[in-house]
């Protein structure tokens, strides 16, 4: 389990929160290790003591993005410090059921579930009495198919799915019949008896999953939170909008947020500078993979390698090694008309960036444009790398002219900055350590640059990047936590 699951549920004891974790009680222990959601009801008069213990221990309170909320159902995501693990809480202040995203049922024993809520025997986290979970699971297997999976499971038959089998069977192994037949009268007073037989039925057939899910259905039919032309709205909407999300996010990949976002609605963006060695690379990765579990985000590219192929570099590797006195001449001009459209995708990336940010997408940047220095660390170059090729009048006249546009869109770049810039630090001599081919010179000037460069709006930190790589990266995550928080 980790620190801050022990945390958490201590003080929810503590301060007298009335909750309990009302399924997947079988595997809670994985779960509370970050591995799995944690689904907790929680009574309303809680609430607020609730929220005060969940602010306290710094979980973030995020929000689904349409087709994926849960009515009555509120996300919060906590960060273990010493792990640097995520845990993903769903609270309910009520036990619903049925289709997906649109979970139409208000079922009637949350209370209930509550009043009669036991401490688990393993951890220090109440849980809902096996008898009441065992009837919940049937009710949202029963009641969470649309019509397309409903007549699915009449053509080739019902079987449950793998991941709730083994869940059905552990609860019952460890249910008392005769408890278990108390709840189910109070629940299905008029079919308690074929109820309590499907139910404890080691395998439903496809007629019993369809009877089962006909007296579900029928005994709740005043439970439900839609009248039937509202749910039929809600029906086609589930269908059509998954469609034209994926066909907008295909052609227009952060225009469309699938993952949770902070309540808040912004969230950060973050850049990483290092120098050859520092394992920048890996570090951005592992910070993306780490975040996307649950959190919107992405990385936004600004270097001119494989995700930034115009037409003026392409040419100029076909017409590279030519001869040809007009081969060579045109590649001389093409590097001024690349570097100054490079400078224009970079203004743009940023622009589509931050608009992404303020919609609560967390940014990651492997690299960020200075116009502290010229021709190094993604600072302006054709002024100080190019122009002194351009031999001629008019060849300079060219150069001049896109020099000044270079600069002109790296100027209104660095006016939007990061909220956070983390730099991963090593010596010059270490650097080359794990890159010797490189210049020694070089990489001591890169390292230098790197220290100085200033950000005037941003939290800037420096990180030790030859440090164990584990503790390297949980004081990344630490940073980056507080800031997603403060956001």
């Amino acid at each position: 389990m980790l620190e801050i699951s022990k945390k958490l549920f201590a003080a929810f004891n503590e301060s007298e929160v009335i909750y309990c974790s009302w399924k997947g009680n079988d595997h809670l222990d994985k779960c509370l290790s970050g591995i799995g959601d944690i689904d907790i009801l929680v009574s309303k008069d809680s609430k607020s003591k609730c929220y005060q213990t969940l602010k306290e221990l710094e979980f973030l309170h995020c929000e689904s993005q349409f087709g994926y909320r849960i009515p009555n159902v509120e996300d919060w995501i906590g960060f273990d410090k010493e792990t640097g693990n995520m845990i993903h809480v769903h609270l309910h202040f009520k036990i619903v059921a049925g289709k997906f995203g649109i979970m139409e049922y208000d079922l009637p024993w949350a209370s209930m579930a509550l009043e009669t809520r036991l401490l688990h025997k393993d951890v220090n986290v109440f849980i809902i009495e096996p008898e009441l979970e065992l009837i919940t699971r049937y009710a949202l297997l029963t009641l969470s198919p649309n019509r397309l999976t409903e007549i699915k499971h009449k053509v080739k038959g019902y079987n449950i799915p793998k991941k709730y089998k083994t869940e059905i069977e552990y609860l019952k192994t460890n249910i008392e019949n005769g408890k278990l037949q108390d709840y189910i009268n109070k629940l299905f007073p008029n079919k308690s008896s074929r109820v309590f037989e499907l139910i404890t039925k080691v395998d439903l057939t496809s007629h019993d999953f369809f009877e089962l899910r006909f007296i579900y259905k029928k005994t709740f039919r005043f439970n439900q939170r839609y009248n039937v032309l509202s749910l039929k709205v809600r029906e086609l909407k589930m269908i059509v909008a998954p469609i034209i999300r994926k066909t907008i996010r295909k052609i227009y990949p952060t225009k469309i947020l699938i993952r949770k976002t902070p309540i808040s609605g912004k969230a950060p963006i973050i850049t990483f500078m290092g120098q050859d060695g520092a394992g920048k690379s890996t570090v951005v990765k592992d910070i993306r993979e780490w975040l996307s579990w649950k959190l919107e985000v992405s990385q936004f590219y600004l270097g001119s390698g494989d995700h930034y192929q115009p037409w003026e570099k392409r040419l100029q590797n076909r017409l590279h090694g030519s001869n040809n006195p007009f081969a060579k001449l045109i590649c001389k001009w093409l590097p001024f008309s690349y570097l100054s459209k490079l400078g224009r995708n970079v203004y743009k990336t940023i622009v589509k960036a931050n608009k992404y940010a303020n919609k609560g997408g967390i940014v990651l940047f492997d690299r960020y444009p200075q116009i502290q220095y010229e021709g190094i660390n993604d600072g302006p170059k054709i002024r100080t790398s190019i122009m002194h090729h351009a031999k001629n009048v008019i060849l300079y006249a060219i150069a001049d002219f896109y020099a000044k546009r270079e600069e002109k869109y790296l100027q209104k770049a660095v006016a939007y900055s990061p909220d956070v810039v983390i730099k991963l630090m090593l010596t010059p001599e270490e650097s080359i350590r794990r890159k010797p081919h490189e210049n020694y010179e070089a990489v001591k000037h890169k390292h230098e640059i790197i220290k100085s460069l200033k950000f005037d709006s941003a939290a800037v930190y420096t990180v030790d990047a030859t440090q164990d790589y584990e503790k390297e990266i949980i004081e990344i995550k630490k940073i980056i936590w507080q800031h997603i928080l403060k956001s």
